[in-house]
Order: C-alpha cells, then structure tokens, then sequence
C-alpha cells in the first residue's frame, strides 16, 4: 500500500497544475507595450503645428516651403550643365578668339549660317548645339540658331531656344548682347512683354548703348506704346545708331514724335567712338550682333 501513495498525490497534483494553467489562459489579458517599430514611426513623425488665429499675421503671411528647389537646379536639371568637353568660352574675351575661329571653321560656314545643312554633324542643329556647348554667349550662333527655330526647325536630340538662351544668361550674366538676343528673339515669336524684361534688362547692365536703346524701342513700337518707343528711338539717335527702321515704323503709324533730348555728352579726348552693329542677315529693322570670327580653313 506505502508503494501506491506516491501514484495517488500525483494525479491530484497534475489535476491541480492543469486547472492553475487553464484559469491563466481564459483570464484577463494584459496590455502589452507596442511594438519598438510603432514607437519609432511615431516619434519620427513631425508634429503638425496648430493653424494660426484668423486674421494673425501669421496666417497672413505665405507660406514657406523649406523644400523648395533652387532655380539653378532647376535650369541645370532642364538645360543640362555648363560643364563641356571644349570650354566653355567666353565669345567676348580676345584671349579666346584663336580657338573660336578653328570652332568657326569646323561647325558654322555659309550652309550653317544659311540653315541649308550641316557641316560636321547631319543636322544644321548639330554644328550650332557644339557652338554654343562651347561657346554659350556665341552671338551670331545664337542668332542663326533663333531663325532656325523661327523658321519651324526642331530641337531634336538637342535642346529648345529658351534653353540656348538660359545657357549662354547663366554662363555670362553680365552680357547684355545676350539679353537683346534673347529680347529679339522673343520679339519675333510675338511674346512682347517678355521681351521688354529681357530689354530692361540688358540696358541696366548697360544704358548708354544705342543699340539697346533702339532694341527697346522697337519692342515698345511692336505692342504699340508709341510714346515710349518715340523716347528710346530718340536716345538711340542720339547715340549714333544707324538704322533707320524704327523710325520708319513709327511715321508708317503716323507716331514720329521723339522728344526733345539735351545734347550728348562730348567723348573724353582719345575715347573710341561706340561701334556700329551690322544689320542681321535679311533684316532692316531689328539689331544684329556682331559678326563672327573669320571661319579658319582646317578641320579639327
């Protein structure tokens, strides 16, 4: 009998443990904490700031977007880098103009600058695209590739006008040959107002130049404020510029009324006159830029 004692406080004991687990298992349940991930989710999280009291000067004022993505990130993401094989350089610096003749010679003879075909690359686009990589403020490059695009031509691999334009503005913005450039080019295309920004522009950079002046002049004469375009052909005559067009334009709309302007300024003794500026190729009216380097006989 002392042998089976052991067998008979067993089973009471199993019995007892099976009971302790089920009451344990159908109790309440007790909150566990969140996961560590839920907790670092939510502290990463920005608080939202309370929206100000209308009519507080803060609720006033625009909003401030701290993300917002500098224009020169902008204008490289669209019009690609500055950055080029060859150059860039500076159509306006002397020290370059060797390397600008031997470009010339390559890439802008008279079936480039006619818009007839092209002379390294297949397309007309494809010489002036290299110049202007190159040379950004290429004047008469940018001139012959803004009648291309006027003339229906397409971008193709390569890039839009605008973009030739916020090129050669970001590589030299102190080139006020640039803004009339871009200034005519808008002109031309019937988008007046913004080429009297670009013509304003050019003549803060600089203010005595009749070509400027007279560039002013017809953009004004173009969106028919006369009196204004009557003021700009005046200093623009005043300062010796030589076309006649404008002037022509305004008596053809029986609008020649300049004013009255004081006398110039006598030049310093042994000051070299301002230069004359060549009619761009077909035209009477608008200003051209000055004409490109003699094209060098070698290839590259």
């Amino acid at each position: 009998m002392s042998g089976s004692m052991p067998k008979l406080l067993i089973a009471p004991a199993l019995a007892l443990m099976s009971g302790l687990a089920l009451a344990a298992a159908t109790g309440p349940a007790r909150s566990k904490p969140a996961p560590a991930r839920h907790t670092v989710a939510a502290a990463a999280a920005p608080a939202q700031p309370a929206a100000p009291a209308a009519g507080s000067p803060a609720s006033a004022a625009p909003s401030q977007n701290p993300q917002e993505i500098p224009q020169d990130i902008i204008d490289e993401f669209q019009c690609g880098s500055l950055a080029n094989a060859s150059g860039p350089w500076d159509y306006r610096d002397p020290s370059n103009r060797a390397k600008i003749i031997f470009m010339n010679g390559n890439h802008f003879n008279q079936d480039v600058q006619n818009l007839i075909r092209g002379q390294t690359a297949y397309q007309v686009l494809g010489d002036l695209d290299f110049l202007l990589r190159s040379v950004p403020n290429h004047y008469p490059a940018l001139e012959t590739t803004s009648r291309y695009f006027r003339n229906g031509g397409k971008a193709y691999q390569w890039k839009t006008m605008d973009c030739y334009f916020n090129r050669a503005m970001r590589f030299a913005p102190d080139d006020a040959t640039v803004h009339v450039l871009y200034g005519v080019h808008l002109l031309k295309t019937h988008q007046s107002e913004k080429a009297l920004q670009q013509f304003q522009e050019a003549l803060s950079l600089d203010p005595d130049s009749a070509e400027i002046q007279y560039s002013v002049g017809l953009a004004f004469a173009d969106v028919k404020d006369y009196k204004q375009a009557n003021a700009y052909a005046a200093k623009a005559y005043q300062l010796g510029y030589p076309l006649l067009g404008l002037r022509h334009i305004l008596e053809r709309a029986n609008a020649w009324n300049p004013p009255p302007l004081p006398p110039a300024a006598t030049p310093a003794p042994g000051a070299a006159p301002t230069p004359a500026v060549a009619p761009a190729p077909g035209t009477t009216t608008a200003p051209v830029v000055p004409a490109a380097p003699e094209a060098a006989s070698h290839k590259q």
